[in-house]
């Protein structure tokens, strides 16, 4: 009945509406180019089948183009149940794949386990052949060049399989079918003119609608298809049966109310109730999916809306004495699905971050687009746990104590060999990408699009090989202090002194950055870090200590003497 009626809200529908035969289905076969085990090698397949589960097939993939959209796995095997063993059982096993290792990172690997129907023909004489294809998520590993995956077993009473190069092959995307990108947008507002009944605006008379409406959507490139998913209620009569559909006059309007194209939806309702006259509300869902004739309306915003009275869906019988339809939603009961084209590059805003960032979580910065203040540091490579990641003219850019490669033009005006450039403030965009280097290390880089020399303003750097020094700086400089601790033994480090001379104002807090830990270890040690911003001429004891605060005794002390030349002062 409509007045028993729950709404559970929309079925997210699977973009009901056709996507035409270009839609996100171009792939390319990549092979591998590296594949090793130590499984047990007869006519040319390598059998994982010993009981120690030692034995292992891998598969390195390399050059795997950039993209968004999910790789999928093409996965060929022979599985057997035992040594010369018996037809038709399929391939079970383990399937490991990702980055071995990850720099700062530790290793990034997912897992899932696999199971490969038997796919044998009458005729195979083996009947040994499974094949199956899986999804692999992006977000694992977005912009990803290179991919590593293991197969084995996990119990020696799984099925023996066999592998080999050939049976794996990525379906990637092509970058046509990346250049496709299907969303979705909830509307931004919802009106009616119907019955409200728990929730659900009911249409059963003339002049009720249920109207829906989009705002402009700042999206690039073109819009090729567009529809409205509907999922409404409908029944007979008040208080009617279930298993009914409807079709519905539909009117889209542009923002400022004009009619810009009418047509009608077809809502299905799969339910088949035993007896249709009453089912206590149950059974009332149907759905259908309008295609907007003209996709780009959405860009401007527009309006849908449909209007009783609605008639028995097409092919549906229909009762002697009534045809019309009550139908009911709520804001919703719609969604619009499109594909748009990708307007191309430079569209993406930036994320603001900072090399350390990129070097704590890489994958999580893989093929975005970034914007970062760092220092230049040219051709010094040791700073960098990492070889040149494109070519030998790579350089550095370091801020904090933290340094990362760049690929592309060194700055204007700046020279990568010369010492005497190094410190140089940068303003940098660029996406950050990954090159997988052996043992299995994944070193983050900046693939630069722009880059911008700033004006000056000393950053000088100490750490507790400086204890003990005079430190000579100027005006408007900045002084960073990093120091070696582990907060969670429950010591600190504090600056105790005061700072009321005005030579030397301290800027946010002290910030603490933790090292990566080994795998399965907890409360590893990192640095404090203390930033002060030269603001006055003069000499200033600059002490830190290193204790615990409810106790006396600190257990290290960091000292330096700032002495700053040189007669006006800075305003703060």
């Amino acid at each position: 009945m409509e007045r028993k009626i729950v709404w559970f809200g929309i079925l997210c529908l699977t973009m009901a509406f056709l996507l035409g035969p270009a839609a996100l289905a171009s792939e390319e076969n990549l092979t591998a180019t590296e594949f090793r085990s130590n499984g047990d090698l007869i006519s040319g397949w390598y059998w994982l089948r010993d009981q120690a589960l030692q034995q292992f097939a891998e598969w390195t993939f390399e050059n795997i183009p950039a993209g968004s959209l999910d790789l999928r796995l093409e996965i060929t095997a022979l599985a057997t149940n035992r040594a010369g063993g018996g037809r038709g059982f399929p391939a079970e096993f383990r399937l490991i794949y990702g980055f071995p290792g990850s720099g700062m990172m530790g290793g990034v690997l997912e897992t899932q386990t696999v199971t490969l129907p038997n796919v044998s023909s009458p005729d195979d004489q083996l009947g040994y052949t499974c094949r199956g294809v899986i999804t692999i998520p992006r977000s694992a590993f977005p912009a990803a060049s290179t991919i590593v995956f293991k197969v084995e077993r996990t119990s020696y009473d799984d099925n023996h399989v066999a592998l080999n190069k050939g049976s794996l092959v990525i379906l990637a995307p092509t970058a046509e079918a990346e250049a496709l990108r299907l969303k979705v947008a909830s509307p931004s507002d919802f009106a009616s003119t119907g019955d409200v009944t728990l929730g659900t605006a009911w249409c059963r008379r003339p002049a009720h609608t249920l109207e829906w409406t989009w705002g402009p959507l700042s999206e690039g490139g073109s819009i090729l298809e567009a529809a409205v998913n509907i999922n409404l209620l409908v029944t007979n009569t008040l208080d009617g049966g279930s298993g009914f559909g409807a079709a519905l006059p539909v009117t889209v309007l542009d923002l400022a109310g004009k009619v810009v194209e009418i047509g009608t939806v077809q809502l299905i309702n799969t339910f088949k109730p035993r007896f249709s006259d009453d089912s206590d509300g149950i059974g009332y869902a149907a759905s259908g999916a309008y295609e907007l004739k003209d996709p780009e309306i959405i860009l401007d915003g527009f309006k849908l809306r449909l209007a009783w009275p609605a008639i028995a869906s097409l092919g549906e019988g229909t009762e002697p004495t009534r045809t019309t339809r009550h139908f009911g939603g709520n804001e919703k009961s719609a969604l619009l699905a499109y594909v748009a084209t990708s307007s191309g590059e430079g569209t993406e805003t930036p994320l603001q971050t900072t090399v350390y960032d990129i070097l704590n979580d890489p994958l999580a910065y893989a093929g975005k687009t970034v914007r970062l203040e760092a220092q230049f540091y040219g051709w010094a490579g040791k700073l960098v746990d990492c070889p040149p990641p494109v070519s030998r003219s790579d350089w550095i850019i370091g801020a904090d104590g933290w340094y990362i490669y760049v690929t592309g033009p060194a700055p204007e005006g700046l020279s990568p060999w010369n010492t005497e450039d190094y410190w140089k403030p940068l303003l940098l965009e660029g996406t950050v990408r990954i090159k997988l280097e052996p043992p299995a290390r994944a070193c983050p880089y900046l693939e630069v699009q722009s880059v911008e020399v700033l004006e000056e303003t000393a950053t000088r750097v100490l750490d507790e090989d400086d204890n003990g020094r005079t430190i000579t700086m100027d005006i408007g400089n900045t002084l960073i202090v990093r120091l070696p601790g582990n907060p969670t033994t429950g010591y600190l480090w504090e600056c105790t002194q005061s700072l009321t001379e005005g030579i030397l104002q301290p800027v946010g807090e002290v910030e603490f950055q933790s090292e990566p830990a080994p795998s399965g270890m907890v409360g590893a040690s990192g640095v404090f870090i203390f930033r002060f911003r030269i603001i006055a001429s003069g000499t200033i004891p600059l002490q830190l200590v290193y204790h615990r605060p409810w106790e006396e005794e600190a257990i290290e002390t960091f000292s330096v003497t700032i002495v700053v030349g040189g007669q006006e002062k800075l305003g703060s």
